[in-house]
Order: structure tokens, then sequence, then C-alpha cells
């Protein structure tokens, strides 16, 4: 019956077991299975991600300092789907994307194939690489559109901690 369907649907999707469809993936893109090793590997990229971005507010400007906590909200909200088709892959070999947030879809981080194996492989390195990708997305997720001005945020952040794992960012928009 239609009304007890609905029901149950509203008390699922309060209960956070279910997403609205505005939340749910782009097509061609699924949720990380929970307990899987590109879930638990993306969630250490993500703890790393956060720190980074608190360890580098310190000595920021205070535009750059407000921006950094705004990416830690909005990273520490994030949930990551990743590439799982032909479909997938187009939307991210149609603009070099090796990650990428939608405007439609709010606080989600898309990740592409090309990242992947880093999400599957884990260990320190990827981890690092994927981070500091998250870093430049928790930016754009904060409200920056500009891939230059947020490749520039997410350099100054691994310049101020790590050092750059990637130089992915830089080959891809000639910042």
């Amino acid at each position: 019956n239609r009304p007890c369907a609905r029901a149950v649907a509203r008390v699922a999707l309060a209960a956070g077991l279910l997403l609205p469809l505005a939340a749910q993936a782009l097509p061609g893109f699924r949720a990380l299975s929970a307990g899987s090793a590109e879930a638990v590997n993306v969630e250490q990229a993500r703890t790393l991600a956060l720190d980074l971005l608190r360890r580098a507010r310190p000595g920021m400007r205070d535009a750059d300092a407000r921006l950094a906590g705004a990416a830690v909200a909005a990273l520490a909200d994030a949930r990551f789907f990743a590439s799982s088709d032909r479909q997938g892959w187009r939307t991210c070999a149609a603009r070099s994307y090796s990650l990428f947030v939608d405007v439609r879809s709010p606080r989600r981080i898309f990740i592409c194939d090309d990242v992947l194996p880093h999400a599957r492989a884990g260990g320190a390195t990827a981890v690092a690489i994927l981070a500091q990708g998250f870093v430049h997305e928790a930016v754009h997720l904060a409200g920056v559109r500009d891939e230059c001005a947020t490749t520039r945020f997410e350099l100054t952040v691994m310049d101020r901690t790590i050092g750059r794992r990637s130089a992915g960012s830089r080959l891809s928009y000639r910042c």
C-alpha cells in the first residue's frame, strides 16, 4: 500500500538508511561499500586532509584561514562516490577529472578511474595523494569554483604541511 511505503521511506530517510534522490550519486558512480578497502583508504585520506587543512591554518591570512575552516567543515560532511561503469568513465574523461564535485550533488566528491587504484591500494603514499586531492575538492565544496584559486590554495596547504604529493592539478589547469 502506497501510504505505508511512503511512511517507511520517510523513516528510513530520517534514520540515514536511504539517501534522497538529490543526494544520490551521479549516473555512472556508486557509493563506496562500507568496510571495503576503498572506503577504509578514502576515510584515512579524508582524515589526513582534514589534519592538513587544520595544520596549515596558523599563520594564514584571515581570508585563507576562513577558507580552510570552511573546507574542513565541507570535507567532514562529504560523501564519496566512485566511478562504476563506462558512463562514469566518460564523465571523468570528458573533462580530464581525477576527482570532482558537482554543484547539482552537494557534499559529494566523485572519484574517477585514474584515482581508484590509490583508493584500492592504500598505504602512506596513496593516502597522501588522495588527501591532497581531497583538500582541493574540499575548497570547491566550500564554494570556490575557480580552478586556479583552488589549486593555489591546495598547494599552499601542502607546502605548509607534508609537501606536494601530486602534480595533477598543476598539469591539468596550468595555473
